[in-house]
């Protein structure tokens, strides 16, 4: 193969595949490379309808993230792996022993890490990507208090904002492509459209929830919810 190219993988395991990334992009690379088989990996603790298998046509595999025999039974064969933390995860015994079983069996051609440059001297194919932005359905880890207080508390300004559609779509790109430039980059994502005030952003969520939400400075904290 050139040394501009790189193999596109032939499989594709997501970790964290229960979560908003991990699910949009099992859509996208059942979609647009439907001859590619795309596996959804859980945790073995974890029940099996909160992972992507709906749209990963069953393709679940349980494993021991903390058991190096479970780990490699998953990665047997695999040549593109998706990796994003998911919560309750020891993520430096999870990664290191990933790594461990991936450079084992031999099979990846290429490895694609949200955050973290945790993989940085594994000698692995790594592509990082990083969100260089909010990500939009956050907003709903606040949700509660905004429900109780009927308002939107922050103090005012100018946030980039992604979907995570856009960044599962971006990762599926990187992982179709067969530019080797994308071998050991760190890309950062923002599309460079969605850059909201928090006023905006209130009326968003308004307009989701049916009702005006006004915007309160975080400074009026007191004057809202008192002492």
């Amino acid at each position: 193969m050139e040394l501009t190219k790189k193999p596109t993988p032939k499989s594709t395991l997501i970790f964290g595949a229960a979560g908003h990334i991990g699910r949009p992009l099992a859509e996208y690379l059942t979609r647009e490379a439907p001859d590619i088989p795309t596996f959804a990996c859980r945790q073995k603790h974890r029940k099996v309808e909160n992972t992507a298998e709906q749209v990963s046509r069953g393709r679940v595999l349980a494993a021991d993230y903390e058991d190096l025999s479970s780990f490699a039974a998953a990665v047997k064969g695999v040549e593109g792996v998706f990796v994003i933390s998911s919560s309750g995860m020891s993520e430096n015994v999870a990664i290191t022993n990933l790594t461990t079983v991936l450079k084992q069996d031999g099979s990846a051609v290429q490895v694609i890490r949200l955050l973290e440059r945790i993989l940085d001297g594994s000698g692995l194919p790594v592509t990082y990507i990083n969100c260089g932005a909010s990500i939009i359905d956050n907003l709903w880890l606040q949700i509660q208090p905004v429900l109780l207080n009927k308002t939107f508390i922050c103090t005012e300004h100018r946030v980039p904002f992604l979907d995570p559609q856009d960044i599962a779509e971006v990762a599926g790109h990187l992982s179709l492509s067969d530019n080797a430039k994308h071998i050991g980059a760190f890309h950062t994502m923002n599309n460079g459209h969605n850059w909201l005030t928090y006023e905006e952003v209130a009326g968003i969520l308004g307009d989701e929830l049916g009702e005006r939400l006004p915007l309160t400075e975080a400074m009026g904290l007191h004057g809202v919810l008192g002492p």
